[in-house]
């Protein structure tokens, strides 16, 4: 093996060991940082629901407004920096936050904590995104963001265990003080990155950070197969927000309890989808297995009241969300090794920074259509999000086969 390939095999994996274990702290961090704040908002009587609203729409204004800015600035400055940086402010976000607990605005200073929170994630999430090209190998990401997804979704699953226990015992301002912990670890673990043989960690290159959105933007345009990915993805989130809207329902569907058991089934499917994704390195680069996975998840998902009637087992929806959730893991896995795989590195920042700010408006917009359209007192949404993604995956693989035919694509 050439003495560079060695030195590139090294180094990728020891910067795939730092990147996971600084994403999965600040990860864990992130959920017990919101549970904790919910738990105090909903301490503080009459006026917690306003609160409460406002901390969650100003996190997700803040989020759209800023994230075009950081992918753009991601591709101009030093991606290892930002990521530095970022989770630093993080951590001082929470720390300051912890000593403030005792003062009368509390909730208004909750609110604003959070506010900055979701700015500085606007410049961390599409930076981090884009500085796995420079330091794991092209070969390894599917085996990365696989392991990564698997090991998020078991954090997904314990946090909120974690989250009741850190506050029973430590307290709040006890577990936002770990909060800053794990976003400090992380950034410390991001200092020791460095890139493979042949890259360059961003230098600063002073340019006009609206003019390098335009060019962002033209290179998506231009780019069909990513700007193609792009719309497949918002589509399938519009469709996706009918299907999570209803999930808090399934406690008056199917009873009491029900829906902690189907946050657990999608986990379980998750953490399946990112094992079994991890071993079809193959198809990585295949648009066509792509909608394949996303039109399976669909038909899972649109068959379930079908399977729940002819089991008469209200625990058979259970399945079909852990089959579901594999299948959407497989495409979504698949879909992010995509782009960071074939955007040149010069533009993966403003991409990624793109795919989250479409992300963002979609879902909302998603949510509160079908929030007009559909009642929640059945499984119709499981029907009509499973209809819209067999359409949309359909639709997306009768272009693709024109595109390759016509060799477009």
């Amino acid at each position: 093996m050439h003495k560079d390939e060695l030195i590139a095999d090294k180094l990728s994996r020891r910067n795939s060991k730092l990147l996971q274990v600084g994403s999965w702290t600040s990860n864990a961090g992130n959920r017990v940082f919101d549970y904790a704040n919910s738990i105090l908002i909903l301490s503080l009587g009459a006026k917690a629901t306003k609160l409460m609203a406002a901390y969650q729409s100003t996190e997700t204004v803040i989020s759209i407004l800023f994230n075009i800015f950081g992918g753009a600035m991601a591709d101009g400055t030093s991606k290892k920096k930002i990521c530095v940086v970022t989770d630093f402010i993080s951590a001082t976000i929470c720390f300051a936050l912890a000593m403030m607990l005792n003062n009368p605005a509390v909730g208004l200073i909750v609110v604003m904590a959070n506010a900055l929170l979701a700015c500085v994630n606007a410049f961390n999430s599409p930076t981090y995104k884009a500085i796995i090209r420079e330091v794991i190998k092209k070969e390894e990401l599917i085996n990365f963001n696989s392991i990564m997804h698997g090991v998020n979704q078991a954090i997904s699953l314990v946090s909120p265990v974690l989250g009741v226990c850190l506050v029973k015992y430590i307290g709040i301002r006890g577990a936002l003080l770990i909060d800053g912990v794990t976003f400090g670890v992380s950034a410390v673990l991001e200092i020791f990155l460095k890139p493979l043989p042949g890259y360059e960690i961003n230098g600063i290159k002073k340019k006009n950070l609206i003019q390098e959105i335009k060019m962002g933007i033209k290179y998506m345009l231009r780019e069909r197969k990513i700007l193609f990915l792009i719309i497949m993805s918002a589509c399938v989130n519009f469709f996706l927000a009918a299907y999570n809207l209803s999930l808090p329902f399934s406690e008056n569907i199917f009873g009491r309890g029900f829906y902690s058991k189907v946050l657990i089934a999608e986990a379980v499917g998750g953490i399946s989808g990112s094992f079994i994704c991890s071993k079809l390195k193959k198809s990585a680069n295949s648009l066509i297995l792509m909608t394949l996975y996303l039109c399976i998840s669909g038909i899972v998902l649109l068959s379930a009241p079908g399977i729940v009637m002819i089991i008469e087992n209200r625990n058979a929806i259970l399945l079909t969300v852990v089959l579901f959730s594999l299948f959407m893991t497989i495409y979504n896995v698949h879909f992010f090794t995509y782009v960071q795989a074939n955007v040149q590195q010069e533009f993966l920042g403003r991409v990624f920074s793109i795919v989250n700010t479409i992300a963002l408006i979609f879902v909302p917009l998603g949510a509160t259509f079908f929030s007009f359209a559909l009642k929640f007192d059945d499984l119709l949404s499981y029907i009509v999000s499973g209809i819209g993604i067999v359409i949309i995956s359909l639709i997306s693989f009768g272009i693709i086969k024109l595109a390759i035919s016509d060799k477009n694509i």
